[in-house]
C-alpha cells in the first residue's frame, strides 16, 4: 500500500500538465562602465556631470532628482558614473546650467545622425508637454511629483543638429548649414526669434545668420559666425550681451569689440570669449568681471562692464569654459587656470591672503602637477580630463557631482573620479 501511494505521489510530481515555472526576471541594466571603458567628452551642469565612454555609451553622475542622469536605477543621486539608458550612441552631451538650486535641470544628447534626445525636468524647455514620468525634485523648492523623464526622449522634430547648447529651460542647436534653432523659455527674448512667447518646438533664430558655435546662459545666448564675430540676444540688464548698453533684445545683436573669437561661453549674467590669438575677454557683471584687468570700462555708478574686456594678463589659452559665475581656461601646455567666484571652490584653489574663498579672483593655477586636455565648468563645480585620460573634478559635491565618495560638500582641490 505504501509502495502504491509513493508511486502515485511520484506520478503527480512528474505530471507533464503542471504549469511551468515562470522565467526569472531580466537583470537590471548595468550601472557603471566596465573596466575597459574610458570616459571621454565631458560635460558639467547643475549638480550633475556626464561623459561619453569609449564604448560610445553615455554615463552620468550626481543629482537624479529630476531624472537628469537618464537612469531608472538611481533614486536621487549617486557618485558612480551611471549608464544612460536606451542604448543610444551620443556624440555630444549638454547639461543645463541654472541660477538656482532647484530645476528645471535636464540633459540632452546628440546622435551621429543629428537627432536630439533629452531627459530630466519637463517643467520647461525641450521636454515640456511630452514627458510622462514623475520625479522627486529638490525640497523644499519643489512639490512632488515633478514632471520629468528618467530616460532619453526624442525631441526637436525632424530637425537635425551638429551641436547643442543648454541653459535655464532653453535648448539651442545648430544645423549643418549653421542655422540656429532654439526652444523653451522666452520671457526675455532668450530664444532670439523676435518674440517673447515660450515654445515647445524649435524656432529659428532671427537674422538668417550662419553660426559655427552657440552657447546658452541663464537668460541670454550668444553665437559666433565663421569670421569670429560674436552675436548675443536675450537679457542684458548687466551688459552680458556686450552691446555697450543694458538694453535687452529678442534678436541677435553684434558684440561691440574689435576682437574675433574662436569660442564663446555664457553663464549667469556673464559672457566670455576666446580670441583667435588665445586671449580671454569677458563682459557683463557677476563675480567674473571683477577679475578683469584695469582700466575697467564700468558704466558710471555701476559694476556693469557692457563691452569685452581682457582678462588673464599675459596668459594665452587654447580652450575656455564658462560656468554660472566662474570660468576656466587651458593653456597650450595643459595647465588649468580658473577665475571668478570660488564660493564653492569651483575655482579649484584654497583661500589665501591675496584671494579669499569669497573674493572674485583673477586667473589662478589649479594644480601644476596635472596636465589637462579638456575642461568643463558647471554651475558650481568643474571637471577636467587629464592627458592620461583620468578625470578630475572639484567644487560643489552636494549631490555627488564630483564622482567621488566624500562627505565634504565642497572640495578645493581636483579629486580623481574613481573608475573600475
Amino acid at each position: 500500500m505504501l509502495l502504491f501511494t509513493g508511486a502515485l505521489l511520484a506520478l503527480a510530481c512528474s505530471n507533464p500538465t503542471a504549469p511551468p515555472e515562470p522565467p526569472p526576471p531580466p537583470p537590471p541594466p548595468p550601472i557603471g562602465p566596465t573596466p575597459t571603458v574610458r570616459l571621454q567628452s565631458l560635460t558639467a551642469g547643475s549638480f550633475a556631470t556626464c561623459a561619453i565612454g569609449s564604448d560610445t555609451q553615455s554615463y552620468c553622475w550626481g543629482s537624479n532628482r529630476y531624472g537628469e542622469l537618464g537612469s531608472t536605477q538611481v533614486p536621487l543621486e549617486t557618485t558612480v558614473p551611471t549608464l544612460v539608458e536606451g542604448n543610444h550612441s551620443f556624440v555630444h552631451l549638454s547639461v543645463s546650467i541654472i541660477n538656482s538650486v532647484a530645476g528645471p535641470i535636464a540633459t540632452c544628447g546628440l546622435t551621429s545622425l543629428g537627432q536630439t534626445f533629452c531627459w530630466g525636468s519637463a517643467d520647461e524647455g525641450a521636454l515640456a508637454g511630452i514627458a510622462n514620468d514623475a520625479c522627486a525634485g529638490r525640497e523644499p523648492f519643489d512639490t512632488p511629483p515633478v514632471p520629468c523623464s528618467r530616460v532619453p526622449i526624442a525631441v526637436g522634430g525632424s530637425l537635425r543638429f551638429g551641436t547643442l547648447a543648454m541653459g535655464a529651460g532653453v535648448i539651442c542647436g545648430l544645423t549643418a548649414s549653421g542655422s540656429a534653432f532654439c526652444w523653451g523659455r522666452n520671457e526675455l527674448g532668450q530664444l532670439g526669434n523676435g518674440g517673447h512667447l515660450d515654445t515647445t518646438a524649435p524656432r529659428q533664430v532671427a537674422g538668417n545668420l550662419q553660426f559655427t558655435t552657440i552657447t546658452v546662459g541663464d537668460k541670454h545666448a550668444c553665437a559666433l559666425v565663421a569670421s569670429g564675430r560674436a552675436y548675443c540676444w536675450g537679457a542684458n540688464g548687466v551688459g552680458q550681451l556686450g552691446s555697450g548698453n543694458t538694453n535687452g533684445t529678442s534678436v541677435p545683436v553684434e558684440v561691440l569689440t574689435g576682437q574675433l573669437f574662436q569660442d564663446i561661453g555664457a553663464g549667469n549674467d556673464i559672457t566670455c570669449g576666446l580670441t583667435l590669438e588665445g586671449r580671454v575677454y569677458c563682459w557683463g557683471r557677476g563675480q567674473i568681471t571683477f577679475a578683469l584687468e584695469p582700466p575697467w570700462p564700468f558704466i558710471p555708478g555701476t559694476s556693469i562692464i557692457p563691452i569685452p574686456t581682457a582678462i588673464g594678463g599675459d596668459l594665452t589659452f587654447r580652450e575656455m569654459t564658462v560656468g554660472l559665475v566662474h570660468a576656466c581656461g587651458l593653456t597650450t601646455d595643459g595647465l588649468a587656470y580658473c577665475w571668478g567666484s570660488n564660493d564653492n571652490f569651483q575655482g579649484g584653489f584654497e583661500p589665501s591672503l591675496s584671494c579669499t574663498r569669497f573674493d572674485n579672483c583673477g586667473p589662478t593655477l589649479i594644480n601644476s602637477e596635472i596636465r589637462f586636455q579638456h575642461l568643463e565648468a558647471g554651475t558650481i563645480h568643474t571637471c577636467g580630463r587629464a592627458v592620461n585620460s583620468a578625470i578630475y573634478c572639484w567644487g560643489s559635491n552636494i549631490s555627488g557631482e564630483l564622482g567621488t565618495p566624500t562627505s565634504r560638500p565642497a572640495v578645493a582641490i581636483p579629486l580623481r573620479v574613481p573608475l573600475p
